[in-house]
């Protein structure tokens, strides 16, 4: 599981001032262990990951997906976010239909594994340049595996949990999920003067390279 490690003839605690959490397979083995840094001066990574083994490969397992396989079945729809933490405070929220990749982005592996237990995926990633770019990859991935995406507006939260513990309402955030080219036009068309011809016609040089990628004609 990679609790230990060697440096400098030493041998250290890996995950030394992190608050830790087992991973589970579908099937309820734990096959490994996150990390997340409790000191916010911490120089790692937020979150640290086992290292890979022959039962623990991080682009086919989805953290919390045992806990939510039921819930996500029932709903038909699995909301996919970043980091453990959201996690634990959606289900506080009343919301279990929740998992998240293990510090990778989102593979075809994981969407194929969501396909046994639904028909739809609700994406809550930053809404950032990095998570537009993370919300297309996982829109086409999606659409060759032949799950239908959404995307969640979670607004100026940095993610789910801080909107969640500032006092939204992430049950209704959740409602309100659209489509994902939907979602990116809303979203994207604030950094444009609609009503400026030049500026229009940039926004929608945009908007068609996202959409040129979309399959279904």
């Amino acid at each position: 599981w990679g609790l230990m490690v060697s440096k400098n003839n030493r041998i250290y605690d890996k995950f030394r001032n992190r608050l830790m959490f087992p991973i589970m397979d579908h099937q309820g083995d734990i096959v490994g262990f996150s990390g997340r840094a409790i000191d916010k001066n911490e120089k790692g990574p937020k979150y640290l990951n086992s290292p890979e083994t022959f039962v623990y490969n991080k682009s086919r397992l989805l953290y919390g997906l045992y806990q939510a396989k039921e819930s996500i079945r029932k709903q038909d729809f699995a909301i996919i976010v970043e980091g453990n933490v959201d996690i634990i405070s959606s289900y506080q929220a009343g919301v279990r239909n929740i998992v998240a990749p293990l510090g990778t982005a989102l593979t075809a592996d994981q969407l194929t594994l969501l396909k046994r237990y639904c028909t739809k995926i609700y994406l809550a990633f930053d809404t950032d340049s990095a998570g537009q770019k993370a919300l297309l990859r996982s829109l086409e991935l999606a659409e060759k595996v032949g799950l239908q995406t959404l995307a969640i507006d979670i607004g100026t939260h940095q993610d789910v949990d801080e909107l969640i513990t500032s006092g939204g309402d992430w049950q209704e955030v959740v409602r309100k999920a659209k489509p994902v080219i939907d979602f990116l036009i809303k979203s994207l068309s604030k950094n444009y003067d609609m009503d400026d011809s030049k500026q229009k016609a940039d926004f929608v040089k945009q908007i068609l390279t996202y959409i040129v990628k979309i399959e279904n004609d």
